[in-house]
This record gives structure tokens, sequence and C-alpha cells, in this order.
């Protein structure tokens, strides 16, 4: 969030969907009205976040809250996943972790990426690029990442990882 001169201020936001920067422009009354300000996509009009009082922005969340299966399906991308249930629910439960607080970097931040593959999600920390492989193949790796109660991302060189279990196996490199 920026301005020049304190009556406009733009807003930078990174969309998920299409994987951009979208740049919105608000006068200051109606940052700090109690009206919602709505942010979409400008590729495909999704909502990608709200602006405005506390109670109005959690009612807005809650209202477009889906299940990834929804999302997946109207999106058409079923089929890319080598096994969708499992997918669904390694992705479930890192949204439960990240909602949570449960999911961080060693270096203590908690802005991680995720890129999802046909087989697996890769967690990256924005702050040092520590990374972690999740996969989602089978039946397996989902109960394995629905035990994990805490992931912590953590440097691959570290002499002692202590979120060998959460790790499932060992990372495979991006095609």
């Amino acid at each position: 969030m920026g301005t020049k001169d304190r009556k406009r201020f733009y807003i930078q936001a990174h969309c998920i969907m299409c994987e951009s920067q979208h740049l919105f422009w608000y006068l200051r009354d109606q940052l700090w009205s109690q009206q919602l300000l709505v942010l979409q996509c400008e590729e495909n009009l999704v909502e990608i976040g709200f602006i405005g009082p506390r109670d109005k922005v959690k009612a807005a969340i809650m209202k477009q809250d889906k299940s990834l299966r929804e999302m997946a399906e109207n999106l058409g991308v079923v089929e890319y996943f080598e096994n969708p249930e499992v997918m669904y629910g390694v992705l479930d439960s890192l949204h439960s972790l990240t909602e949570n607080g449960r999911l961080t970097c060693s270096c203590e931040s908690q802005q991680i990426s995720v890129d999802i593959y046909p087989d697996r999600v890769e967690l990256r920390c924005e702050a040092c690029s520590n990374n972690q492989v999740c996969y989602a193949e089978s039946d397996h790796d989902l109960q394995m990442i629905k035990r994990v109660k805490e992931m912590q991302i953590e440097d691959p060189s570290a002499p002692h990882s202590r979120n060998r279990r959460a790790r499932g196996r060992r990372s495979k490199k991006s095609p």
C-alpha cells in the first residue's frame, strides 16, 4: 500500500489465480469507510481480497469460502491431479495448518508460497527460499499429512531436521 499525496492510495496484490500483480487505486475516504471493498482479478474477475471493517471482511470470506473440490471443478482442473481425492485432502490439511499459524519456516517467516503439481505440493519460504515437498499420490501420503500437527520448513542443509516425519519423502526437483 502506498500514496504520494495522502488522498489517493494504491494497493498492489499478488493474484494466485493468474499469478500476476494487480494494482488497485482508492480514495482515502473509500479505504476508511464502513463499506466493504472487493479486490478482483482483472483477468478472470475472481475475488482475491477484501478491505473494510473486520466483521464485513470476515463475513465476505465465509460467504466466499468454498471447498477446494468445488473450486477445482469450477476451474476444470480435476483431471490435472494424479489422485484428486488425495490432493484435495493434502491441500485441506495444509490450509488448516496455515489458518492456525502452524505452517512456518525455520527463519520464522509465515510467508509461504505454494506450487501445485499433479502429484505433489511444493512449499517455499518467500523470505529465505527454504522449501519442502508434500506428496499427494497415495492414501499413505494423505494419512501422513493428516497426522502433522505443526509443520516447519527447514533449511535442507541443517544437520538435524526436526521435520522429517512431516516431509514424508525426500524432495524431488521440479520438472
